[in-house]
Parts: C-alpha cells; structure tokens; sequence
C-alpha cells in the first residue's frame, strides 16, 4: 500500500471514529451536569449553554466530517478501482452503509448500554472540534444567517407565544394585547401617543385668575402648559397645587412667575426614552414640538402608561367611546382613532405608515377638507363622513364589504 493511500485510510478511520463518538456524546453535550468544570475551561462551558449556538455547531460539524469522509473516502477506493458509473453507486451504497453504522447504530448502541457509565473524557473529542472548528462554523453560521442576537431571540418567542393558538388558550386577549404592547414599547414615538396640538387645554400668560380657575374647573386636569401670544411659544407648566399654594396664602398671582419649567420631545423621541426622562427630571408632562420647532402636541405619564395597561379612567373621566359596533360590518368610528387601534379592533388593514389616525388617513384619500355625507372607498371598505366640525373631521361610518350583517 502506497504512503499517500495508507494516509487517506487512516485518516478515513479516524474521521469515522471522530463522527462515532461526536454523535454519542450528542446528548451528554447539552448536559451540564455530565460537564466536569476542573477539565472544561468556562469559555467552552458557557458556549455549550447556548443551546442554538450550540446545535448550529453540531449541525456544521456533523457536516464538516460527512464531507471529510466522503472526499477521502472516494479517493481511496479510486487508488484501488477505476471510476465508473457502477462502481460510483455501488461505492455510494457501501459508503451510505457504513455512515449508518458509524453514525447511528454504535452511537446509538453507546448510548443505550452505557451512557451512564460513560467518562466525560469522550467529550473532550467535542471540545477539540469545537475549538478548531469553531472560526469556520461561526463563520458559515453568521454568513447563512442562523445567528441572531439574544433580544431577537426573546423577540421572536414572545411572538411566537402571542400568535400561537392552544387548546388551552394559555393567555387572555387582554394579556396578548398588553404583552404586545410591551413588545411594542421601544418603537413607539412620541407622536403616535401625543394629545394633538388641537386638544390641548392651555393658558395665555396673561390670562386672570378667575379665567385660569375657570379653565381647571372645566378640563379637570393638574398640569397645563402656559403660552405667551401664541401656542408655539410654551413658557412653562402651570402645576394647579402651586395656584392654590399662593391662593391660600393670599399672595398675588402672576402665572409667568409660578409656572415650572417645561419639558420638550421631539415628535419622533421614543417613547421609552420620555419615561426616563420623567424618571430623571420628575416631570410628568412633555411638550412635543415638530421639526420646525412648533408646538405639535403633548405627552403625559399617564399616556405612557395607557400604551402598555390600556386606557386609564379616573373619577373625574367620562370615557370616550371611538368605536360603536353597529353590526358585523359596520361601525360608527371617532376619526380621531390611531389607525393601529382600529385596524386591530375591527380587523382591516387601513395602512399607517404615512398618518397616524383615521382622520389623517381620510385626508388623503380625499385629497381635501371631506364634507359631512362624503363616501370614499379603499378596498373593501366603504366610508362615509357622518360629522365634520368646522376642518376637522368627526364621525366616521365604515361599512366592510364581504362580511355578513349579524
């Protein structure tokens, strides 16, 4: 036997001894407990945790060896017979036999007769292939895509859980949707959750006290931005509990000089960062201005909040109802709706990518101010302005075509 045909067949023996044990040592790897930590560096510990990449190197070894095996196992028969279209299958055939052999029946043998009594020792085949393979299954891994980052790992079984039905319906509706929104929460923006800047209760700077007490009498709430001449122009927040401070003490009210400093987001500042924002000024109102520094809107904690527990009432709310089932395929809807919402409350899929509420949308289907009575059309949906108060649209009738009144 020729030296370059010994070397093909030892290293052909060695390779199906390395696949034999590798495959027998599958299971044990994934072990901790079969893992002696005094022979095994935590380097090589901490890689076996990770259970996908750790089946990627296995998958990628098992097919490194294969391949070894293949290629040296037809060089060696051809130094013996010539090539020929039967000799290739019946070589296909031997080699397919002994791959079952090798790879399934002695590893599985192994397993089942001494698996207990095996030495952790056959794992350190899997340690010296894992440390010299390592550079080229990483590499093939990242270059097929089969690596993803441990936040897309969470991302992606978190949907999994929220878009898998069970017979068991482990999860509520309410909690798929609070999860979701969880899920959501780093993507959201400022803008998506902002009172407009045409629902926002202000003051003039100027205003009187008794015109000041009057507006918090009516709106209710404890916090309101300040302007002076014109709402772009936000001097601060008034904080109703300061007002009564200098009421109750008798002492003259001027609102420029008991106002708070104001906080200002940019409309496209996520939401997550605005919490922490709150969090580090002890502010719990922002003021959102657009991109050529105008008043665009406000947020509040609570609206924050409402993105992950849903809408908050208090004793003073009167809940506000922006959808009214009619029947299966009609509804009566506030324009002023977030698109989102309503898509996933009546299922449609009305596109959000350019506006943010109903309204926004119905502006540019209509490419103008839409007239109460005004029908429009998109897909299968039918709609017809049912209120429009002075520009801004109010009710919306959306009829569903396909769906069967109930």
């Amino acid at each position: 036997m020729e030296p370059f045909t010994s070397l093909l067949f030892l290293l052909f023996v060695f390779l199906l001894a390395a696949v034999s044990l590798f495959e027998s040592s599958y299971y044990r790897l994934l072990q901790e407990e079969t893992l002696d930590r005094g022979k095994f560096s935590p380097w090589f510990l901490d890689r076996m945790k990770k259970t996908r990449e750790t089946n990627i190197f296995l998958i990628l070894t098992k097919l490194l060896l294969l391949l070894g095996i293949s290629v040296t196992f037809f060089l060696l028969v051809g130094s013996f017979f010539a090539h020929s279209a039967v000799n290739t299958i019946v070589e296909l055939l031997i080699l397919w036999a002994i791959l079952i052999v090798v790879m399934e029946v002695i590893p599985y043998t192994r397993r089942m007769i001494v698996l207990k009594k095996m030495s952790p020792d056959c794992l350190l085949v899997a340690r010296f292939l894992y440390i010299v393979l390592f550079p080229l299954t990483r590499f093939w891994g990242i270059f097929l895509g089969l690596y993803a980052t441990e936040e897309e790992e969470v991302q992606k079984e978190i949907e999994t859980l929220l878009t898998e039905e069970s017979d068991y319906e482990a999860l509520e509706a309410e909690e798929r949707r609070m999860i979701r929104h969880v899920v959501e929460f780093g993507d959201t923006t400022a803008r998506e959750i902002m009172v407009p800047r045409i629902d926002m209760v202000t003051l003039e700077v100027n205003t009187p006290v008794n015109g000041v007490i009057d507006t918090i009498i009516k709106c209710g709430h404890t916090r309101i931005p300040v302007y002076r001449e014109k709402i772009d122009d936000i001097v601060g927040v008034l904080y109703v509990k300061d007002l009564i401070t200098y009421l109750y003490n008798g002492e003259p009210v001027v609102l420029e000089d008991i106002v708070r400093e104001a906080a200002f987001v940019p409309e496209a500042q996520k939401i997550d960062d605005i919490l922490r924002l709150f969090k580090k000024t002890r502010k719990h109102i922002a003021i959102v201005v657009d991109e050529y520094g105008g008043t665009a809107g406000l947020v509040t904690m609570e609206d924050i909040l409402e993105e992950i527990v849903g809408e908050i009432q208090d004793e003073y709310d009167t809940e506000e109802v922006l959808i009214q089932k009619i029947n299966n395929a009609e509804y009566l809807v506030n324009a002023k709706i977030n698109i989102d919402e309503l898509n996933e409350q009546i299922g449609v899929s009305i596109p959000s990518e350019e506006v943010d509420t109903l309204a926004g949308f119905l502006y540019n289907l209509a490419n103008a101010i839409p007239e109460p009575g005004q029908k429009l059309s998109f897909g299968k949906l039918d709609f017809t302005i049912e209120e429009v108060v002075g520009q801004r649209i109010g009710r919306v009738r959306i009829r569903i075509k396909g769906r069967e009144d109930e």
